[in-house]
């Protein structure tokens, strides 16, 4: 609704815009308007260094095959425009786990819009600059009949795959993996206290990687993601669900100079009858990956009925019925780490341990403090410590 209601805004404006001038002025407004978005496009494509990178990432599988999904990019920079191509990647699967064409130059727009300034309008103009060769019949180009429903999990691994790209000649620019995937989540069925039937979806987030001089955001949604959190207040008045869990998850950022954001677990208790669920989403297999010496952040985790008898691991894409009073824990992936472990500031350590983020045990084992007794860090003795593990200490406190 709210697309069709600023499509006939921009309708009415632009409606006023020629009864007050005219059709020439109108089209030579809108040239000018690209052809400066163009200009500055590549004037920012210059700076680029003229070569060529290439890189991959792969979805954990696609929900009927154990294989993993490839998607291949080889990205051409030359003064004039960007290519991006996408030979390599796998073939279409039978399964929803495609994209369409339309798709991918989102995602490549979305990664170059990224890395320029970001003033520049996202317009005709600013595509002139891309080029891109994606193989048809391929997951980045699907054809007729192939199902795309999966093509935001799909896109969200090719940003993943130009970014790790990027990060080899723009280090500065780039963030660690993130949770890679947009989750999400669907249930329904006979709601027994309203006498008729439900369906409900949402995605959950996750965390970001860490970046140059900063950690990685905690518990949020990014890249693709269009979505906030859905109020657990509202969900549970409007749905026979109850929300038993919503936190964060300790020691889910991948380890790094600059820590990457903590993932989120979110647990769909159904105390009322029997539903079905679904799952579609990522990153159970293959985790965010750290960057720069970082470490990767957690993996998701999908689990029915975590903690009990009947305790399963659940795949990343799956339908299933649920039964009265199950319980389905959703646990999305952290951000990978930037940059080393043992170079990070011994107070940020502290405080991450304070604020539940990082455990002592990940702290010792990942950042090669040393801890007495009664939990406190013998500076000098982590200083020596990371010295022979090879820790930079001058950045490290």
């Amino acid at each position: 609704m709210a697309q069709i209601a600023a499509n006939k805004t921009g309708n009415l404006r632009l409606k006023g815009f020629l009864k007050r001038y005219n059709y020439k002025i109108l089209r030579d407004y809108s040239n000018e308007i690209l052809n400066y978005t163009e200009k500055r496009t590549l004037n920012e494509i210059k700076n680029f260094p003229s070569c060529d990178i290439y890189s991959e990432d792969c979805l954990d599988d696609d929900g009927f095959e154990d294989i993993p999904i490839k998607r291949r990019v080889n990205i051409s920079i030359k003064e004039d425009n960007i290519i991006f191509d996408f030979s390599g990647s796998d073939n279409q699967r039978r399964s929803p786990m495609n994209a369409t064409l339309a798709f991918t130059y989102s995602a490549v727009g979305y990664v170059l819009k990224c890395l320029i300034s970001d003033d520049i309008p996202v317009n005709d103009g600013f595509y002139r600059c891309i080029k891109i060769s994606a193989p048809e019949g391929s997951v980045v180009n699907a054809s007729e009949p192939a199902g795309v429903v999966g093509g935001y999990e799909v896109g969200q691994k090719m940003i993943s795959a130009m970014f790790k790209a990027f990060s080899k000649i723009l280090p500065e620019r780039i963030i660690a993996g993130n949770k890679g995937n947009i989750c999400n989540i669907g249930f329904g069925g006979f709601d027994p206290k309203k006498q008729d039937f439900y369906a409900y979806m949402e995605t959950v987030g996750g965390g970001s990687g860490a970046r140059k001089e900063k950690d990685g955001i905690d518990a949020c949604n990014l890249d693709l993601s269009n979505t906030e959190n859905a109020p657990v207040e509202e969900m549970e008045i409007g749905y026979p669900v109850r929300i038993t869990k919503y936190e964060m998850i300790p020691d889910s950022g991948g380890a790094g100079k600059w820590r990457g954001g903590l993932g989120i677990r979110r647990d769909y208790k159904f105390p009322w009858g029997q539903s079905s669920f679904s799952i579609i989403s990522d990153r159970s297999k293959i985790p965010p990956w750290g960057i720069f010496g970082g470490k990767s952040g957690q993996s998701s985790r999908y689990i029915l009925n975590p903690g009990s008898d009947s305790e399963k691991v659940l795949k990343s894409k799956e339908t299933f019925d649920i039964k009265k009073n199950d319980v389905v824990s959703v646990q999305n992936a952290g951000g990978g780490g930037y940059g080393n472990p043992l170079e990070r500031k011994i107070e940020d350590i502290q405080e991450d341990i304070k604020q539940g983020k990082v455990s002592i045990d990940n702290a010792i084992k990942d950042y090669g403090l040393v801890v007495e007794e009664d939990n406190t860090i013998d500076i000098e003795a982590t200083k020596k410590s990371r010295k022979e593990l090879g820790g930079e200490i001058k950045d490290a406190i």
